[in-house]
């Protein structure tokens, strides 16, 4: 089956019967856990994985873009474990690395029974979709990151990210997680933080989806979470350069098809190359 490039689709041309069409939810088992998953499109499409930040569910792909991907392929979002309605643990209970997490995504791929997928990444999930490109080679298609560092040593030559960004995500040690209002500012403060420079930055539109992401696990919602569970998905993460796998090594040895994202400057990669 011939594989359509997104690059070379025309932006915007949802099919009324893509538009119409609900996202269809349900719970894959892997690596001992349960991860919440939803997709759109045609199954006989090639997928597409949608592979999301540190600490963020899959509502952070939105789902008008996800219908208008889903013109090009089978669409497909899940939920990190310790975000949104997959498995969280208690404080100090877990303990699975970065690596654990890119399986993870590879399970949701066995769970919809995807030989391959296009993968796109957000920020970590970027990095988590470089892990998979070099561990399970045969599972890319292709690879597109989005606003994520390549997994390579670090280049002299290239800026460290912004430290006001690592500061304000400290805040989230002292934040009170059950303060719904509160919660929902740390997170639209963290979006407008690294929002880039080249549109202005949507306040509405983030405040209404952090709000279903945001809500204690007591609380009925599309997305409730643990939230010291939901930092604690950031704190893998921050540890992944020391990672018992050196992968921030073998990033030049992938070999699927990549896409650079063109983007104006933000502070979590200012002028990195296109």
């Amino acid at each position: 089956m011939p594989v359509s490039d997104p690059r070379t689709a025309s932006p915007g041309t949802t099919t009324p019967k893509i538009a119409d069409e609900p996202m269809r939810a349900r719970e894959i088992g892997t690596n001992g856990i349960s991860l919440h998953c939803e997709a759109v499109g045609d199954p006989a499409d090639p997928a597409m994985l949608l592979i999301m930040g540190a600490m963020s569910s899959a509502v952070w792909w939105p789902e008008e873009l996800c219908r208008q991907l889903a013109d090009r392929g089978y669409v497909i979002r899940y939920d990190h474990r310790d975000t949104g309605r997959s498995t969280s643990y208690a404080p100090a209970r877990a303990s699975y690395t970065v690596e654990d997490l890119a399986d993870d995504a590879v399970g949701v791929l066995d769970g919809y029974e995807f030989e391959r997928a296009h993968l796109v990444g957000m920020s970590v999930g970027g990095y988590l979709a470089q892990i998979i490109a070099l561990k399970h080679p045969s599972r890319a298609l292709t690879l597109t990151p989005i606003a994520s560092e390549r997994l390579a040593l670090a280049d002299p030559e290239l800026p460290a990210m912004d430290p006001s960004v690592t500061e304000y995500h400290a805040r989230a040690a002292e934040l009170d997680w059950s303060a719904r209002e509160a919660v929902v500012s740390y997170q639209v403060g963290a979006w407008r933080l690294i929002s880039v420079s080249a549109h202005a930055f949507h306040e509405p539109a983030i405040r209404a989806m952090a709000r279903p992401t945001s809500i204690a696990p007591a609380v009925s919602s599309r997305r409730s979470t643990t939230p010291p569970s939901a930092t604690r998905s950031g704190g893998s993460i921050a540890s992944t350069r020391s990672a018992s796998r050196p992968w921030s090594s073998t990033g030049p040895r992938i070999r699927c098809s990549r896409m650079r994202t063109r983007r104006r400057w933000n502070r979590r990669f200012p002028r990195l190359p296109s």
